[in-house]
Order: C-alpha cells, then structure tokens, then sequence
C-alpha cells in the first residue's frame, strides 16, 4: 500500500465513523488513547459495544483479561498479553 492509498482508507474511515464522533472523542480523552487509537477500536466494538454482554467478555475479547488454564495434574495462570490487538493498531 502507498501513501495515497493509506489516506484515501483514513478519510473513509474518519467518514464511517462521523455518526459516532462523540464516542471517538470520550475515549481519546482516555490516557494514552487519542484519535488514531480510538478509531479503530470503536470502528471494531461499535459506540456502545452492546455486542458483548459484560465488561467482563469485552475484556476478554480485547485480551486484557488474565485467564487459568487448569488441567488434571497442575494448574497454570495466564498473564494478559503484552500486545492486545487493539494496542498494535495504534
């Protein structure tokens, strides 16, 4: 991809995602979100991310949640990935 192609998907994503501005804005206000990283997770999760029923299951689907892995002779922890999807797009 090229320069003028990676500007052409950013001006169509800004379009796509003006009904849902007010959202973009409220977690650029996060610290260490702006609008580069929020685009993309509201583009993925939607303004209101009813898709997922909990935090919880969000949490999980973002990788940000630790996790067990339990078996028959040992249990082992899980630690929260040290790159999430979300935060290599930004």
């Amino acid at each position: 991809m090229d320069d003028e192609e990676i500007q052409e998907l950013d001006q169509l994503t800004a379009e796509a995602l003006r009904p849902h501005q007010e959202a973009v804005l409220r977690l650029s206000e996060m610290p260490g979100f702006g609008p580069d990283a929020s685009q993309p997770i509201i583009a993925e999760v939607g303004a209101d991310a009813s898709t997922f029923p909990s935090a919880r299951a969000f949490s999980s689907w973002a990788g940000l949640c630790p996790g067990s892995q339990p078996s028959a002779t040992h249990n082992q922890s899980s630690r929260s990935p040290k790159e999430t999807a979300l935060c290599a797009a930004s």
